[in-house]
């Protein structure tokens, strides 16, 4: 990126041409960011603030060019070492937005895909300038530096690329300059393994570009709706868990790509040891971290087969068991009571809200839902743990509860018609099960009871007999309406 890399033929009009050319993208890159809405703003105030300490590195290296004081390493290096950290600050700082729960999955993609890269550049290009004792100290230093900011942006650029976040324009422009500049620098790296001087026209448009994309990558930015950031969650919802093809391909290569140089390199004729065991070393740890990632999917996938299994049992209004959920705990209860493993009575309920139509006419349909929830939560915290509520279908509940006796059984069931919200009331159908008969039939039995009740004015519970037809029992009490 420095501007001392240009070419050396026509040095100081190369010079020139590439400051003009920087400080149009940097134009660009001002005016985009200052059009970005305040809220937005901060990474990429973090970006200028990076490309202020570049720019201040380019004008330093032309002045020095003119002064004649061209060594190395000068003062822009070390400007240059401090324009990263506000990038990388900035790119950790848009890739926030992730899904909590899966950030964990996206670091460790990053750690393995830049972990396999840094064992290849400390194996190959920092141990050999730092081994090289004919360079001063200062000079080894600060090439080692080089190769391990590369490492750091092929982290960065794994977190924009690979993260469960969805991947805009501005996100994907960001991610392109960044790897234009990692191109050039890898191009120059390349040079430095093969004795070559001299840097060539592309890496310096590669350099220019990464200052040209990223301005088109905050141009790109816009306010973004409501229902693009909930399209957005959903997508990295549904990617938390799924790798991919082409992200597991990646992460493959990555774990391999040690082990691949291994063979490579085993098969010189004279290999260096201390190289092959640095190689087994960062193969060592990229295996562990893939480990590590294979298990956070086992329990992600956990989680949400545990989510599904809510989902698919309760009720989304009222949170409590569903239709679904009501069949299978019935038939598993008859089942135990039969074989005697539980001791008592079962009674079976039908509970429906007295004129919860007009209610939901008058107040509103918010209000209705809000009356289910409260009346649901209430009778819950009745029934205990011995009792199960279910949602039957609109303002009707179901619920089966295991009692000591029956008398015992019938009061907390009329319990249920004190605690209903905004004073409404409810009907009850009741019938105890005897043993023998089958779920269908005793419904049938329940719900004769609950039609009873409303006939006899509501805000009452019947019990129905054991020939199937509502008896006796009655808890009735005034009607109160809201």
């Amino acid at each position: 990126m420095p501007a001392a890399t240009l070419p050396p033929y026509s040095e100081r009009v190369s010079y020139y041409t590439y400051l003009v050319a920087f400080g149009l993208c940097m134009l660009l890159t001002v005016v985009a960011v200052r059009r970005i809405p305040a809220v937005q703003r901060g990474p990429w105030n973090l970006l200028l603030l990076s490309s202020a300490f570049w720019a201040t590195g380019e004008v330093y290296t032309v002045v020095a060019f003119e002064q004649g004081w061209e060594t190395y390493p000068s003062l822009a290096d070390l400007v240059y070492f401090f324009g990263y950290f506000p990038m990388a600050m900035a790119v950790l700082r848009l890739d926030r937005k992730d899904i909590p729960g899966r950030r964990s999955g996206s670091l460790l993609d990053a750690a393995i895909v830049s972990l396999s890269v840094a064992t290849l550049a400390v194996t190959f290009l920092v141990q050999p300038v730092v081994s090289d004792s004919s360079q001063p100290l200062l000079v080894r230093a600060v090439s080692s530096v080089y190769p391990l900011i590369d490492v750091m942006l092929v982290y960065l650029i794994a977190r924009l690329l690979g993260g469960d976040r969805t991947r805009t324009r501005s996100v994907l422009w960001l991610a392109t300059a960044m790897i234009s500049t990692l191109t050039a620098d890898v191009m120059m790296n390349v040079q430095s393994l093969s004795s070559l001087l001299g840097y060539t026209a592309v890496q310096n448009l590669l350099w220019l570009a990464f200052y040209l994309f990223t301005g088109f990558a905050a141009m790109a930015i816009g306010r973004p709706s409501r229902q693009a950031e909930r399209q957005a969650e959903v997508r990295a919802e549904e990617s938390g868990v799924d790798l991919g093809a082409l992200r597991l391909a990646v992460l493959t290569f990555a774990a391999m790509l040690p082990s691949l140089v291994i063979i490579t390199y085993g098969s010189w004729d004279s290999p260096d040891l201390s190289s092959v065991v640095q190689l087994g070393v960062g193969s060592a740890f990229l295996i562990s971290l893939v480990a590590v990632r294979i298990w956070g999917l086992i329990r992600q996938l956990r989680r949400q087969a545990w989510r599904l299994d809510v989902l698919a049992a309760t009720d989304p209004l009222t949170k409590v068991a569903n239709r679904r959920t009501w069949d299978a705990q019935m038939s598993s209860t008859m089942l135990r009571a039969q074989s005697g493993g539980e001791p008592g009575v079962l009674l079976v309920a039908l509970l429906d809200l007295d004129h919860f139509k007009e209610f939901n006419d008058s107040h509103g349909h918010q209000a209705g839902d809000d009356l289910l929830r409260r009346t649901a939560l209430e009778w819950q915290d009745v029934l205990g743990p011995e009792g199960l509520l279910a949602r039957w279908g609109g303002e009707e509940f179901a619920v089966l509860l295991r009692a000591e006796d029956e008398i015992a059984g019938l009061a907390r069931l009329d319990a249920l018609r004190r605690v209903v919200p905004e004073g409404r009331t409810v009907s009850l159908g009741v019938s105890r099960w005897d043993g023998r008969t089958p779920p269908g039939e005793l419904m049938l039995k329940v719900d004769q009871a609950l039609y009873e009740a409303k006939a006899r004015g509501r805000n009452r519970m019947v019990v129905a007999d054991d020939s199937g037809g509502p008896g006796p029992a009655e808890r009735p009490r005034p009607v109160q309406v809201a």
